[in-house]
């Protein structure tokens, strides 16, 4: 059974002062990875280096739907080391074509619940920009500029630090990515 999360409209004041998704992190400090204009059609593992290893990052990328159903990113992941097919944790942060709704997916995650995070969500023109605070205790998933926001607290085990983007039956391209890792010393300006 899903429930409606509740939202928080990022144009909204909060105490006094109103937030945006690109006043939350100095972006421009810190080392990143971007790729652009592929084609996803199945899970593609992200990280896998010194950059990203550990939950302490942010993500950004405009998708567009080609055909899939359902697609995003799985982020906190945990696989099992004998059978890497087997997923032991993840948190999934998706769009769903059909009932046109962003969610995040906890059924996995380190505090697991059978309910879903859902909120409405239209694509545009096929569509969807996704934003994505991934840190130590929670993720933070906003869509659209900032049009919807879903956040949850989270406590993934220290193992659990693979993301992915997937997409289920068929394809999206996605046309932009970059992933800024947190966990890295800022940048020196004079890099």
């Amino acid at each position: 059974m899903k429930i409606l999360a509740i939202l928080l409209l990022i144009n909204c004041s909060v105490l006094g002062q109103n937030i945006a998704f690109d006043s939350l992190i100095p972006k421009q400090t810190y080392r990143y990875f971007e790729k652009k204009d592929f084609v996803v059609s199945k899970e593609k593992q992200l990280n896998g280096s010194e950059l990203f290893s550990k939950n302490n990052y942010l993500i950004e990328a405009e998708l567009l739907c080609k055909s899939a159903r359902n697609f995003g990113f799985k982020v906190t992941q945990l696989k099992d080391k004998e059978n890497p097919n087997k997923v032991l944790e993840e948190l999934v942060l998706g769009y769903n074509v059909h009932q046109k709704h962003l969610y995040i997916d906890r059924i996995k995650s380190s505090k697991p619940s059978v309910k879903d995070l859902i909120v409405p969500l239209k694509l545009v023109n096929k569509r969807v920009k996704m934003q994505i605070i991934v840190s130590k205790d929670y993720v933070r998933f906003f869509a659209n500029n900032n049009e919807v926001m879903l956040a949850d607290s989270i406590a993934p085990s220290s193992e659990a630090v693979m993301f992915s983007i997937f997409t289920k039956h068929r394809k999206v391209k996605v046309e932009s990515l970059k992933i800024w890792d947190l966990e890295q010393p800022p940048l020196n300006k004079h890099d």
